[in-house]
């Protein structure tokens, strides 16, 4: 006659309550986890430039030292802007390519745009010096 109803009812309840737990099962949260040692390595500027492959001029002040370069960023008018971003150069380039950038953009603009670009350059020249 097959299975009665009290035990279908059973099985039934049985297999939902195995189905609940494996979709509410929660593992236990250990936060981020940081993965030293993976990902991109930083470059070596210090071995580069002791072999010769990169002048003094070419690598920025805070990486000389060792430290992870930052973009600049400075206020104008009540707006946050990255300076190297103004000037169209990758973050961190050198005070010499940073002013030929600058007089090239002075030449583009109108002079309602010149404290703009002057202020963005200041703002570089206080981060390298």
């Amino acid at each position: 006659m097959g299975i009665p109803p009290t035990e279908f009812l059973l099985y039934y309840a049985g297999g939902l309550f195995v189905l609940i737990l494996v979709l509410f099962w929660r593992r236990p949260r250990g936060g981020m986890r940081l993965r030293f040692g993976t990902g991109r390595r930083s470059t070596d500027y210090k071995n580069m430039m002791l072999r010769g492959r990169l002048s003094p001029d070419m690598v920025p002040p805070r990486m000389r030292d060792g430290e992870r370069n930052i973009n600049v960023i400075f206020n104008f008018n009540g707006e946050s802007w990255d300076a190297y971003e103004v000037f169209g150069l990758p973050a961190g380039s050198g005070l010499s390519t940073v002013e030929v950038a600058y007089h090239e953009c002075l030449e583009r603009v109108d002079e309602s745009s010149r404290p703009f670009l002057h202020a963005a350059f200041k703002a570089i020249q206080e981060s390298l010096s």
